[in-house]
């Protein structure tokens, strides 16, 4: 019987630049987001309908446990280097944020998710975020086998509402002023991305 060799295995969870690892309860991947949480407040605002304020201990734990229990919940990090045999791979690289597929299992049928995604200030602008979404809409169509791929942005994440159209999604519409923040209304923008719009693409590159 052939076995999937480990290169190709590791491969699935990679793209050039970043490495994905489950989201898991540990201290560490709570601490990462606690810090997200309580010191990061606009790209905090990006990614809840939530009231902002302060998170304590167990805030963190069951928003960590509902992340964890996704469709998909990983860990995203930026490689620091290629490893080698004589380096551990984890300790060569840098936890930069963590992203989310999730879907009512009672609903899973439909085949369709929203994808959330974080990226911590520091490593934002360079194209992380991009790759990561890339790799979650292969791995949502050609691994899991979904065919809608959904996502929200409210109006003042400009970096979002032109990130989103250029990887090919598409705007479905906006609930109007839904989000109250620094003191204004903000648009809730919904986007999409189709199993076939996806494969399109990938056949055009």
């Amino acid at each position: 019987m052939p076995t999937t060799s480990t290169a190709t295995f590791t491969a699935l969870f990679q793209t050039p630049n970043l490495i994905y690892r489950p989201l898991t309860t540990q201290i560490a991947h709570k601490q990462f987001i606690h810090t997200i949480l309580s010191t990061q407040p606009t790209t905090w605002a990006q990614s809840t309908m939530r009231l902002l304020k302060p998170q304590t201990d167990a805030d963190i734990e069951k928003y960590v446990e509902r992340l964890a229990g996704s469709l998909l919940a990983v860990m995203i990090h930026k490689k620091k280097m290629q490893p080698t045999e004589e380096k551990n791979a984890e300790s060569d690289e840098v936890p930069i944020g963590y992203l989310i597929l999730s879907n009512d299992p009672l609903s899973a049928h439909h085949r369709c998710c929203s994808l959330g995604i974080v990226i911590s200030d520091e490593y934002q602008n360079r194209g992380y975020g991009s790759e990561a979404i890339n790799w979650s809409l292969n791995w949502a169509f050609d691994v899991a086998g979904l065919h809608h791929v959904g996502l929200g942005c409210y109006s003042f994440n400009e970096g979002g509402l032109k990130l989103y159209p250029r990887l090919g999604f598409k705007e479905e519409g906006r609930n109007r002023e839904v989000y109250w923040y620094g003191g204004r209304w903000w648009d809730g923008v919904m986007f999409s991305m189709l199993e076939d719009e996806w494969r399109s693409m990938r056949q055009a590159e």
